[in-house]
């Protein structure tokens, strides 16, 4: 499954539960950064170097360290949901890594 499957999934899911305000949000922090810099990508191939890569981009585009804690926050409920629903899991390579992200804790 793909990083853009998965977010498209969670979103039909998740729309159930919370505003739509909130989901409104959630799109758009799909739409304008998650999907355009892992949408093509299988989740079980994320790693580190990605993750990171991903951050300081972010960082260097002019977000601010919140929002791009936000962005990831919500990237790291995704995958949970994926770890859940599909037990996902790769301990070197995949959707863990989210969860060791210093900007995460």
């Amino acid at each position: 499954m793909t990083v853009k499957e998965l977010c498209a999934e969670w979103l039909s899911v998740s729309g159930l539960r919370v505003k739509e305000s909130t989901l409104a949000n959630y799109r758009m922090k799909i739409k304008t950064h998650i999907i355009p810099h892992f949408g093509d990508i299988m989740c079980s191939e994320i790693n580190p170097k990605m993750a990171y890569g991903f951050i300081q981009k972010k960082l260097d585009d002019g977000f601010s360290p919140r929002y791009v804690v936000d962005i990831m926050v919500l990237l790291k409920t995704v995958f949970k949901y994926a770890r859940r629903e599909y037990s996902v899991m790769n301990s070197k390579r995949g959707l863990l890594i989210l969860y060791s992200c210093p900007c995460l804790k």
